[in-house]
């Protein structure tokens, strides 16, 4: 093999590494109205304020390629809410799969066949200087991506702790985990569809008994039909609805979501508080628009 050849080679594997991430890796939803799910009740005001100010001062990293003291020092300082440490911990887990993936076809490259490499060893084209290099080149990028993994690795210990910490629990932290399977699985919605839509219909008249004023003040939202201002309705309604059923939030907050907040805000504007003692029926957009 020529030198050119193997500096090919060598580059044709950072190439492939670099266009599979790119499918697999998934960029965080910086506008999601997915519930910031550790926080309860009359806390999650405070914890809101200060998330704002912390995240004013200390920018979010990117957890594949910073410093993993940087990560560490942010994880710190920072509060953050489990959906942003799941979709770090997503990230990460691609990352890691790859590499570990590229290895293992390394490594099947890498054997040698004892009956055909003495036979290729004895024709007069081997060139055993232009073997050591290619091998020494092949070395070299074993180590880098063996540093590369130990380093996502850390990390991954070290969100996944988070993670934990911001859930309250391991239990509490791997039923986060099963919902948010869930919310992005098709199958799942479209066999349980029925029951999210009782489930949203039970909330709407859980908050009407509870919490009746916050609902008619989120219903003052739902007019606005700019984009703006379903956003604005959406975040509103999702702070009240993650008091009263954080599992419904993350239920709704992936595949579908759209379609869900469509029916809080229709089945919303349909609801008279002053004569409407509670809610009998949700109201569905039509898919067919």
């Amino acid at each position: 093999m020529r030198p050119e050849e193997t500096v090919d080679n060598t580059a044709q594997v950072s190439k492939t590494q670099s266009s599979v991430e790119q499918r697999k890796n998934k960029i965080p939803e910086s506008n999601s109205i997915a519930a910031e799910e550790s926080n309860s009740g009359s806390q999650k005001s405070a914890v809101k304020n200060s998330e704002a100010i912390d995240n004013t001062n200390h920018s979010t990293p990117d957890i594949l390629t910073d410093d993993t003291p940087q990560i560490f020092a942010w994880l710190e300082e920072v509060n953050q809410n489990p959906r942003q440490l799941k979709e770090f911990l997503d990230s990460l887990d691609t990352r890691i799969e790859l590499i570990e993936e590229i290895q293992s076809k390394q490594s099947e490259k890498s054997k040698r066949v004892p009956g055909i490499d003495r036979r290729i060893e004895t024709l007069d084209l081997f060139d055993v200087q232009l073997e050591t290099g290619e091998r020494y080149l092949s070395e070299l990028n074993k180590i880098k991506l063996q540093t590369e993994l130990t380093n996502l690795k850390e990390k991954r210990f070290q969100v996944r702790q988070k993670f934990v910490k911001a859930c309250g629990s391991e239990k509490k932290a791997l039923k986060y985990e099963g919902l948010r399977a869930k919310a992005k699985s098709q199958l799942y919605h479209k066999t349980a569809s029925y029951f999210i839509k009782q489930r949203i219909l039970k909330i709407f008249n859980t908050i009407i008994e509870k919490d009746k004023t916050a609902l008619v003040e989120v219903r003052n939202l739902a007019d606005n039909t700019s984009v703006d201002g379903i956003k604005r309705f959406n975040e509103e309604f999702r702070n009240l609805l993650e008091v009263h059923d954080e599992d419904l939030v993350i239920q709704c907050s992936h595949h579908k979501r759209e379609y869900y907040y469509q029916i809080f805000r229709l089945t919303i504007m349909k609801w008279d508080p002053e004569s409407d003692i509670q809610i009998n029926e949700i109201v569905e957009p039509d898919e067919s628009k």
